[in-house]
């Protein structure tokens, strides 16, 4: 897996317009996964698809001040609204959100294709 990393956000970037952002202050302290996007009925967005503080970073004011960066990019670019998709587990991760201005406002369904289903 970690060797696939690198390739793999190339490829993003290269066909979904995807970046990898992060914020450094005297190292890595936090990382987002994001491309924009646009909906018929609401418009251009940006999709937050991993948002990561380093462990040691939590609770220390980076992953508020990645935010507002991710806020302020949004903006630059035109989108009326940020998104983001957080696994249901992911309870602390879902308050900072919340503390963060977002709001709860769809439910995100998911499946795994059937190997077996090709017809």
């Amino acid at each position: 897996m970690e060797e696939d990393f690198v390739p793999t956000v190339r490829r993003l970037m290269r066909e979904q317009r995807y970046f990898l952002a992060y914020l450094l202050d005297g190292g890595v302290k936090a990382v987002a996964g994001i491309r924009t996007g646009e909906w018929l009925h609401s418009g251009r967005y940006l999709e937050v698809e991993e948002f990561v503080t380093t462990h040691a970073s939590r609770s220390l004011g980076y992953g508020a001040r990645f935010f507002d960066w991710v806020l302020r990019y949004a903006a630059e670019h035109e989108c009326s609204q940020v998104r983001l998709v957080s696994a249901v587990s992911r309870g602390d991760a879902h308050r900072f959100y919340v503390r963060q201005g977002m709001s709860h406002d769809a439910h995100y369904f998911a499946m795994d294709v059937p190997r077996d289903r090709t017809g």
